[in-house]
């Protein structure tokens, strides 16, 4: 009884050590990381629309236009310096958003669409469309390297 009494009590006792000893090392151990940097893909756009239609550039990196009036028009959107090779651009008029093909190298880099135009039917004056740069490839796209997008009633 007092040999098992004995192995118990140094069973308890050699727990108690470690545990103390495993807190001790988890509040005093320290990580220090030098040189290594995340960083996030930037996909830069400029965007040019014929006709002399003025485009804004935003702080956020998007751009802003107003069309004064009804007709066609051709937007260019051509890469800018980017840490990607390709991105595509979300085009929102009122509250509704259209997404390009890819813009850059295509996903299997087969081809290369820089720069990307397309024509803009705008039917409506006083039109205002957003044009911001995402990068990656999209799941889906509207307009196409070429194409046609109609807006407004």
């Amino acid at each position: 009884m007092f040999r098992q009494l004995l192995a118990a009590m140094l069973g308890i006792l050699i727990c108690a050590v470690a545990f103390c000893s495993t807190t001790y090392a988890w509040f005093v151990s320290n990580v220090e990381s030098g040189g290594n940097r995340l960083e996030t893909g930037r996909f830069e756009l400029d965007v040019s629309i014929s006709d002399q239609v003025t485009v804004t550039k935003r702080a956020d990196g998007s751009f802003e236009c107003d069309f004064p009036a009804a007709g066609s028009y051709t937007v260019t959107l051509t890469m800018k310096a980017s840490t990607v090779s390709r991105g595509f651009c979300c085009v929102k008029v009122g509250d509704t958003e259209y997404i390009t093909d890819v813009i850059g190298k295509s996903a299997d880099e087969s081809r290369e669409t820089d720069p990307f135009i397309f024509y803009l039917e705008v039917n409506e004056a006083n039109t205002k469309v957003r044009f911001k740069p995402c990068w990656g490839i999209p799941s889906s796209y509207t307009v196409v390297n070429g194409g046609e997008l109609s807006v407004g009633e």
